[in-house]
Parts: C-alpha cells; structure tokens; sequence
C-alpha cells in the first residue's frame, strides 16, 4: 500500500490486492510511503511493531531464544525511526487478528489531560487514572 500519510488508512487493501492502475498511480508523483499490509491478503504475513526505540526488543529476544532457539533465523527484522519490525508468515489456514496491543510502557504524569509522545513528540497520549495515579501508556509492541 502506498500512502502520502503515515497512518492513512489501509482497510480496503486488508481483503484485496490493489490494481496495476492503482500502483502506477501511487508512484505517478514521487511523494508517498510504503506500508505493509499483514493478514490474509498478504498470504499470511504478520508484524510485530516495537516503538519506543525498541525498549522491549532484548526482553523479547530472550523469552524467544528460551523457547525456540532457532526462530529468530527464520523471521525477517527491519528498523523504523523509533523501533522496528518483526515480519513472519503463519502457514495458511491460520487465522491472524486484526491489530492487538502486546505490551504498553506505564509512565506517571502529574495530572488529567494530554501529554506529548515520550517519542513521538508529534503525537499525544490521553492520561489514565491507574492505582490512584495519572499515567500514559505508549506502545511497546503491538502486532
């Protein structure tokens, strides 16, 4: 899929493929992104985004190691500006749900409101009360 934006909206290309018209359309103007489409149209691909510059990455690596030494050589890793991805295939027949949150980073802040992305200072992140306590939850991994 190819964007001008980077969370444009992807949703009709999760069930089909785009048209030869369409991608020379994309690349007509020399301005837009890439994006990976996963899931079922893409023959079972999958990604596991890490954000907040790839924090929980060695906690990953480790329980992965401990549990199939060999699955690391067998996925394919890309960097992103903060963090990167983990791209594999499930074997067909499998069914892949639709984008779920894997692990959040709790951060207090001093009150109610919105306060800036610890990285991603374009973004902003709503405040929880949580244990008596503000916080805000950026995404460590999330598929």
């Amino acid at each position: 899929m190819i964007t001008k934006e980077k969370n444009a909206t992807c949703g009709q290309f999760q069930k089909r493929l785009p048209t030869e018209k369409q991608v020379k359309a994309w690349f007509s103007d020399g301005t837009r992104n890439l994006a990976l489409v996963s899931g079922d149209v893409s023959g079972n691909l999958e990604t596991l985004d890490f954000d907040c510059d790839m924090e929980a990455l060695p906690s990953w690596e480790k329980h992965i190691k401990e549990e199939n030494a060999g699955l690391l050589s067998k996925v394919y890793f890309e960097t992103s500006p903060h963090g990167g991805h983990i791209i594999y295939k499930f074997a067909p027949g499998i069914i892949i749900p639709g984008n779920s949150k894997l692990a959040m980073k709790l951060i207090e802040v001093s009150g109610p409101g919105e306060y800036p992305h610890p990285y991603k200072p374009d973004q902003k992140l709503k405040v929880f009360e949580y244990r008596s306590k503000w916080i805000i939850t950026p995404d460590l991994i999330e598929t």
